[in-house]
């Protein structure tokens, strides 16, 4: 079968892709609550894109500066999630059981920024989850044609060369 939702991507994108909506749609039709349906429905959609995005990435060679970005601020939003777990830990261990954390008062004081800063961390956690998908099938990627040379693209006609003549001689 020649067909491929015109993205020439191999066949394991589609089918993670197939089974990560068959695994959304069970969560779905398993909740109750409109938000969390909304919310699964807005993680699919990110996941996909990601994913495709991802192998799109790989075929044109920007795979690895992408991936490294994400890992990047991956790895600030872990070492700040940690230190400041550290810190609770650290700070109230001793404690009575009256805990005030610092970060839950500011949450609640600068709620559009924590929930912009939520959402912005929600992103780079299912869009490296997209990428590590994508980059399952890096090698099988590598070996489709990029969009450019597919059947969907028509070719563009080179002009024809006018012949010149040569500035060698004939002889005689």
């Amino acid at each position: 079968m020649k067909f491929k939702f015109g993205l020439n991507l191999p066949w394991g994108i589609y089918a993670s892709i197939l089974v990560l909506l068959i695994i959304a749609t069970y969560i779905w039709d398993n909740v109750d609550a409109t938000d969390t349906k909304d919310l699964i429905n807005y993680i699919g959609f990110m996941l996909a894109l990601s994913i495709v995005q991802g192998a799109l990435l790989i075929r044109m060679g920007k795979f690895e500066i992408y991936k490294n970005i994400l890992n990047a601020l991956w790895n600030i939003e872990t070492a700040a999630t940690f230190l400041y777990g550290m810190y609770v830990v650290l700070e109230y261990s001793n404690t009575a059981s009256q805990i005030k954390l610092p970060f839950a008062q500011w949450s609640v004081d600068n709620s559009e920024v924590f929930i912009l800063t939520i959402i912005f961390f929600s992103i780079i956690c299912v869009a490296r989850a997209g990428y590590s998908v994508a980059e399952i099938f890096k090698a099988p990627i590598m070996k489709t044609l990029p969009l450019e040379a597919s059947a969907l693209v028509k070719p563009i006609k080179e002009p024809k060369k006018i012949k010149t003549q040569s500035s060698k001689r004939r002889k005689k």
